[in-house]
């Protein structure tokens, strides 16, 4: 039903429809698929009109020690322009101070990216207790007339552990901080149940397990098997539940024990 990632290493994958036993997607003599990939398209599409030029992406991270913020915006243009663009951090759920940079940039045709810092000495951090998010906004602009925009949400956070090379006094090597503060990690594994509501469309199921996640005094998810959709990660950032993202598919070895290497290149 749901997606993992590519895992066919070069080889041409293939599915008949109806016919499981002839994919040679994951499969192997005497084993399954749950190593495997996917198979074509699994949600909904939709056809978009865009202008010329446009936002592409946007990747924003905060730094509470640093009071400002890294956003990084990919562009896609037909040929290459020069405009003025527009970064606005609005706080999302929560009364605070909006924070703006602008400046001018020159895109080229095709793909294109533009990374900016945004000071923000008064923005507020991103807390599992207090889960306040920003939604950083790019606008591209052409003198008065506005070429495209778009949003992405985050927070303000920051992780690190205790380590010889970052050592902290008082604080034994491997532990967790949080926006340099101590935090015990707390999780669960979900597998795919989360994406199975969005795929579904039952998003009061999803709702209703990521409450009983917190119920549970749970700080933490663990996204296996499966990538989780963006949905899901965005409920995750508002209910104030950290988590890892793997790649999706461990099981690289036949006997379905993954090899610590393989392990180090699959966690994000």
């Amino acid at each position: 039903i749901l997606p993992l990632s590519p895992s066919d290493k070069g080889h041409n994958q293939f599915y008949v429809q109806g016919r499981p036993e002839l994919s040679n997607v994951g499969h192997k003599p005497g084993g399954n698929s749950s190593g495997g990939s996917g198979h074509g398209i699994h949600r909904s599409v939709y056809l978009e009109t865009a202008p010329a030029t446009r936002v592409a992406e946007i990747f924003a991270r905060g730094y509470p020690s640093r009071g400002e913020a890294r956003v990084i915006v990919e562009t896609d243009a037909a040929a290459a322009t020069a405009l003025q663009a527009e970064v606005t951090l609005l706080p999302e759920n929560f009364e605070g101070p909006s924070f703006t940079v602008t400046q001018p940039v020159d895109l080229p045709a095709g793909a294109g990216r533009v990374e900016f810092t945004v000071k923000a000495p008064e923005a507020s951090a991103w807390w599992p207790e207090d889960p306040r998010l920003y939604r950083a906004r790019v606008t591209l602009r052409d003198g008065a007339r506005v070429v495209h925009a778009r949003d992405a949400l985050f927070g303000f956070r920051e992780v690190e552990l205790v380590s010889p090379t970052r050592p902290r006094p008082g604080l034994a090597e491997g532990q967790l901080l949080l926006n340099g503060q101590p935090v015990f990690v707390r999780g669960t594994s979900l597998g795919g149940s989360h994406n199975l509501a969005v795929y579904l469309g039952q998003r009061d199921y999803l709702l209703d397990l990521c409450l009983l996640v917190k119920a549970a005094n749970f700080n933490f998810v663990r996204n296996n098997q499966h990538v989780a959709f963006p949905e899901v990660l965005e409920l995750f950032d508002r209910l104030g539940l950290m988590n890892q993202q793997e790649q999706g598919s461990g099981y690289e070895a036949a006997d379905h024990k993954p090899k610590p290497d393989h392990l180090a290149k699959v966690v994000a």
